[in-house]
């Protein structure tokens, strides 16, 4: 193989569509339940994507990432408001 066939495979590799996570993957991911994932999703916090016919719930990996680097200040928050009630 030589040199241009290897970096036209790298580039074509680099576009492949990356999976999703499932409703479990996402939830666990994330440290909450599957039904705050439900919520946050009816919000438009993540954006879901439903597949096939039964409508099932699929988040991109880098929508999860997003969520996971603010839900350290999240957490924060709210904990502070139990705090001070």
């Amino acid at each position: 193989m030589n040199t241009a066939s290897k970096r036209k495979m790298g580039k074509e590799r680099d576009k492949a569509p990356r999976p999703m996570l499932t409703m479990r993957e996402a939830s666990r991911l994330l440290s909450i339940h599957s039904n705050t994932l439900r919520r946050w999703g009816a919000k438009g916090l993540i954006k879901e994507y439903r597949i096939g016919p039964g409508g099932h719930r699929r988040f991109k990996t880098e929508d999860v990432a997003s969520l996971i680097l603010e839900q350290p200040r999240y957490r924060q928050a709210k904990a502070g408001r139990l705090i001070r009630h």
